[in-house]
């Protein structure tokens, strides 16, 4: 299963937290604690986030609410009704007795809640108002590669208006469903889910696919450092905002509609660096040995080649992707849109898995083939098929008008689907070239992604 959160794989790991203290335990009182040193260090962290687990939240937290308000107003209604039935029976002196004990009773434990409390106060004010005396505050760099993943949402109940018998069973369900959450007197056709289930496809429409942005803070040293717990935490938590802040600029470059730039520029700078480091390594490890220096120089050039062409065909497949997708969606076709979402992203899939599923050897070629030959096939027939499906589709529902709406999409589709496909055809084509031109550095190595192991 992935990971959300995890250090970034490298050949020889080191813990993912290091923590040093040297407390001065005579210089400490009871109002201060006195340290001669402290050390934080964090390693390099990679940031998964799955679109498609954002909905599942949302759809699990939208219906904790409904729930909780269902349970709000049954036992409101509970309670109307009981005093109701009490007034009618004429038992309001028995019921005004029960209700004194029942109220003692509360006011005892909000007595009790009340000074546990209070306490529980004090000794967090006594907490915060104590000094903290640091000679030396040591804090490493953080670095944490954000990427978010655009899948395919799981749930495309909203789209299976063809399928009368499935619309029938999903009728059922959730009637069922709003009947047991709301209560069987509950008028559930009054509450409007359909804009918490549009929610998912605003935010799909609004947050784009982030690959690998390097944020990274600088390390800070701080010395003499006496505030309180509180104030420290507020000052740190303002210079790591501060920087965080300032390398927006790295998440923005890093988007695959605008080609993910930062990616282009570190694989060129990677490139370039391996031109000049390698052949000095080879060297210095025998500096007898002409034939090392040699060995360098082709590492470090088949690494600049390797990396620039890997950078500039990446950008060219992201660019070429995006615009697939825009022309996708001027196609006017629903069903196509969504079909081209999910090719995209099994696409974006296949990229963020480093090697389990990606081609290798006459496997590229073969891919590089037929995979571009499917895009544009793909969307010849599906501009061929809008012809005839469209218009048939629309005066099947809604008559004449209907019909000069579909021959209206069909026309559209027409152009834009072949189009849509020419663009696929490019991307599958430089992300090819992109494998290929990774897979050449054979010295270079690679590390599967860190996965949750079940027992």
């Amino acid at each position: 299963e992935p990971v959300i959160l995890s250090p970034t794989p490298v050949m020889h790991p080191r813990p993912t937290i290091q923590f040093w203290a040297e407390k001065d335990n005579i210089k400490s009182k009871s109002n201060i604690d006195s340290f001669s040193q402290i050390q934080i260090n964090l390693e390099e962290l990679d940031l998964h986030i799955e679109e498609s687990w954002m909905f599942d939240l949302w759809a699990m937290y939208s219906r904790l609410q409904k729930k909780l308000q269902a349970m709000q107003k049954s036992a409101t209604r509970r309670t109307v009704g009981r005093a109701r039935n009490t007034h009618t029976l004429g038992l309001n002196e028995g019921f005004a007795a029960d209700h004194s004990m029942s109220q003692q009773s509360n006011d005892l434990i909000e007595a009790f809640i009340q000074t546990k409390r209070d306490k529980d106060d004090l000794e967090a004010e006594a907490r915060a108002s104590k000094k903290i005396y640091i000679d030396e505050l040591m804090l490493g760099f953080v670095k944490v590669n954000i990427s978010y993943i655009k899948k395919s949402y799981r749930n495309n109940r909203s789209y299976d208006n063809s399928k009368k018998k499935g619309m029938y069973l999903h009728r059922r369900a959730e009637i069922f469903r709003r009947w047991s959450e709301l209560g069987y007197d509950e008028d559930w056709t009054a509450h409007d889910t359909r804009k918490s289930r549009n929610i998912p496809d605003i935010i799909s429409a609004i947050f784009p696919a982030i690959s690998s942005a390097p944020v990274r803070v600088s390390g800070k040293a701080l010395y003499n450092v006496f505030e309180t717990w509180s104030e420290l935490v507020v000052t740190l938590k303002n210079y790591y905002v501060k920087e965080m802040l300032l390398q927006f600029y790295k998440i923005i470059g890093s988007l695959d509609v605008v080609g993910n730039p930062t990616q282009v520029v570190s694989s060129v700078v990677k490139g370039a660096r391996d031109f000049v480091v390698m052949p000095l390594r080879e060297f210095m490890r025998s500096p007898q040995n002409p034939s090392r220096l040699g060995i360098g120089v082709a590492k470090g050039t088949l690494s600049l080649f390797s990396h620039f062409f890997s950078g500039i065909f990446g950008l060219i497949s992201n660019l070429s992707e995006s615009a697939g997708s825009g022309v996708a969606a001027l196609s006017l076709d629903e069903y196509f849109k969504r079909w081209h979402a999910q090719q995209v992203a099994r696409h974006v899939q296949h990229r963020n898995q480093t090697g389990k599923f990606q081609s290798h050897g006459l496997q590229i070629i073969g891919y590089a083939a037929a995979r571009p030959v499917q895009d544009i096939l793909a969307g010849v027939l599906f501009g061929l098929s809008g012809i005839i499906v469209e218009p048939y589709e629309g005066a099947r529902t809604k008559g004449a008008p209907g019909f000069a709406k579909g021959i209206g999409v069909g026309t559209v589709g027409l152009v834009t689907k072949p189009l849509v496909g020419i663009c696929d055809a490019f991307a599958h084509i430089s992300e090819t070239i992109n494998d290929a031109a990774r897979s050449v550095i054979f010295f270079d190595k690679k590390f599967k992604p860190v996965t949750r192991r079940r027992y």
